[in-house]
């Protein structure tokens, strides 16, 4: 058997605060992957929905 080594991250962000939206929503995944590239690609989905206010 091969071993497997997995990394655990955690992401939270936040849109900035603006004068109608003064209280943005806060957005976490925790996430393991075993390849970085993986992970860059998830927080990208994850900034976008933050960003246009997307929830899941």
């Amino acid at each position: 058997m091969g071993v497997f080594r997995l990394h655990q991250y955690e992401i939270v962000v936040r849109a900035l605060p603006t004068e109608k939206n003064e209280q943005p929503k806060i957005y976490m995944m925790k996430l393991w992957t075993d390849e970085r590239g993986s992970y860059q690609i998830q927080v990208l989905v994850l900034l976008k929905d933050a960003e246009e206010g997307k929830d899941k």
